[in-house]
């Protein structure tokens, strides 16, 4: 018989993302998401890691913390965030519409493009851990006709970069360097392990 975890707080992911989902689903955690009420700053803050990091915290620490849980360890909050760059510097934001996806992915064609991706673990409105996650992919040189078809086939409007890594989008990269693929996708899952562990917390495997 297994052992029950005798410091299983409840986890909760700032986060409404499908893929930040999968990925803990993937890794049989049980959590809960809540959407943060937490505005993300954009170039208010020059350096992308730097902003990053700030918009992690700021979605882990807006989700509200109950009375009866305040000092116990019911409750930790995963917040992420993940800012991309191009090779001039340029942020990459989500594109929103079809035009302004072609226009990103005619810019980094045959470019590297940085993205920077925090993690941070908040309990009872503090910050425990946080980090951030530089990656980097190299684009393969894509024409107009492919960034057509790339964009009907994967849709990623919402995605910063105008690529979905964990979909079709790896059909457009030639090289990828990143210390857990995990961060590229939008959550560093093994640093948020090492947090988990550094923190003694022990969560049962979600069936």
């Amino acid at each position: 018989m297994s052992k029950t975890p005798e410091n299983h707080p409840e986890l909760i992911l700032a986060s409404t993302s499908a893929t930040r989902r999968a990925i803990l689903n993937n890794l049989k955690l049980p959590f809960s998401a809540i959407e943060p009420q937490f505005i993300e700053l954009h170039e208010a803050l020059s350096q992308p890691r730097r902003r990053a990091l700030e918009n992690g915290r700021g979605k882990a620490l807006s989700i509200p913390v109950p009375i009866t849980q305040l000092g116990s360890l019911h409750r930790l909050v995963i917040g992420s965030d993940q800012v991309c760059i191009s090779a001039t510097g340029q942020t990459l934001h989500k594109p929103g519409t079809k035009d302004r996806a072609k226009d990103q992915l005619r810019q980094v064609s045959g470019q590297w493009v940085t993205f920077y991706t925090s993690i941070v673990v908040a309990q009872c409105g503090k910050v425990l851990k946080q980090a951030v996650i530089p990656s980097q992919i190299k684009f393969r040189s894509i024409n107009d006709i492919q960034i057509e078809r790339y964009i009907n086939a994967d849709q990623p409007f919402h995605s910063a970069g105008s690529i979905l890594i964990e979909g079709a989008g790896l059909r457009l990269i030639e090289q990828i360097k990143t210390a857990d693929v995990n961060a590229l996708y939008g959550l560093p899952a093994l640093k948020l392990m090492d947090f988990l562990q550094e923190l003694n917390v022990e969560l049962s495997y979600q069936s």
